[in-house]
């Protein structure tokens, strides 16, 4: 009897990497090209410090909007609902806000196994998960309730799960709670879950037998979301790379097996990792174009920050087939250190000075806080 089992979790050391524009080779090998493109490696790196040299092909985007924009055509630019900010000097008047999208995510395939698309298995397949983020409120027994902004499945606080006692890594600090993001600190945040095999919908016979040896492959997934505001203005470099130094973290994993008391950190390789991800520069006194001209009941501030969901996996199958037992110790797993946030949603202006701005040399205007954190971008 052979057995396929896949684990599902969602969810002084010296560093060699750094961020840096693509060689014309790399960019070429992820068809990054064309005028609103740049190609920029990231900060990943393999646990001996050397780069994993994964690329971004990273789009500008001249317009930043909200999710009711209705009016594109012809120019195939939004025409309402974007984002400016007000000029504060002569000449007056107001710019839009620029965001950058980077997306990986088209570039997933069907996963081959030994070199092979489709492989014959006289078994079966099993999979567990777990996640590392629960809500505050009502932890596994959260209602989300429309009413109360702070208990809506997007709003609602969360906290980090450490069950299985990790430690932060190395290459951790201390983790950041603030819904302003500071570049000199990244907000990584120790965190473990566990789940445990027990084949409870096969025969007694696969129940009470199973163990590592009858394993023919095992793959480890997880994944997450990573969002902050913030107050990086550049729309040049500066902006990039403070977008790929704040997602450092994501192709690495902590991962324990029965019978061994330590996590082992699993590296993804660049192959198997996808992500889409957008961010946008901030800039004083930002607001809807309809704020501006006042033609809405209410003007409400709009916010920078950045945004990226991310998977990513790797083969376990030799950790799983030395450890995998017929008990519920010696099928219990742990996962985490996933990086991850948990930032809690705020209303606070970006910078205090912002809820007041100018239109002209004598006539000040008002701004309201406002929830929103994110842009689309086009």
């Amino acid at each position: 009897m052979k057995k396929i089992v896949c684990l599902l979790c969602f969810i002084t050391t010296f560093s060699f990497s750094a961020f840096r524009a693509c060689t014309t080779a790399e960019a070429a090998s992820i068809g990054c090209g064309g005028l609103l493109y740049s190609c920029y490696i990231d900060l990943e790196e393999y646990q001996d410090g050397s780069s994993k040299n994964i690329p971004h092909c990273i789009k500008k985007h001249n317009r930043t909007w909200t999710i009711d924009t209705v009016s594109f055509y012809p120019s195939g630019l939004a025409k309402d609902h974007y984002h400016i900010y007000a000029k504060q000097s002569s000449p007056w008047g107001h710019e839009p806000l620029i965001g950058m999208t980077d997306d990986n995510s088209k570039a997933l395939r069907q996963r081959t196994i030994n070199s092979k698309l489709n492989t014959r298995v006289n078994g079966d397949m099993a999979t567990i998960g777990g996640t590392v983020i629960i809500p505050e409120n009502g932890e596994y027994n959260f209602i989300p309730d429309i009413t109360n902004v702070a208990k809506t499945s997007s709003t609602a606080n969360r906290k980090f799960l450490n069950d299985g006692g990790f430690t932060r890594r190395s290459d951790n600090v201390l983790c950041q709670n603030a819904f302003i993001y500071n570049p000199n600190y990244h907000p990584y945040c120790q965190n473990s879950s566990s789940s445990t095999f027990d084949f409870s919908d096969k025969n007694t016979f696969i129940q009470n037998n199973l163990k590592g040896s009858n394993v023919v492959y095992a793959r480890l997934y997880w994944g997450a979301s990573l969002y902050q505001n913030w107050l990086v203005k550049d729309t040049g470099t500066n902006l990039y790379m403070n977008a790929l130094k704040y997602i450092k973290g994501y192709s690495k994993i902590d991962f324990k097996v029965p019978g061994n008391p330590n996590p082992i950190t699993i590296d993804a390789k660049p192959k198997d990792v996808f992500w889409f991800g957008s961010f946008s520069q901030y800039a004083p006194k930002s607001m809807t174009l309809e704020s501006y001209n006042q033609n809405e009941s209410n003007s409400y501030s709009v916010k920078a920050g950045i945004n990226y969901q991310y998977v990513a996996s790797a083969d376990v199958t030799d950790l799983v087939k030395n450890s995998l037992g017929t008990s519920t110790q010696d099928r219990t797993f742990y996962a985490g250190n996933i990086r991850a946030t948990r930032i809690p949603i705020g209303n606070e202006f970006l910078d205090p000075n912002d809820g007041i701005y100018k239109v002209n040399s004598s006539t000040n205007r008002t701004l309201k806080k406002h929830m929103a954190h994110y842009y689309f971008h086009q």
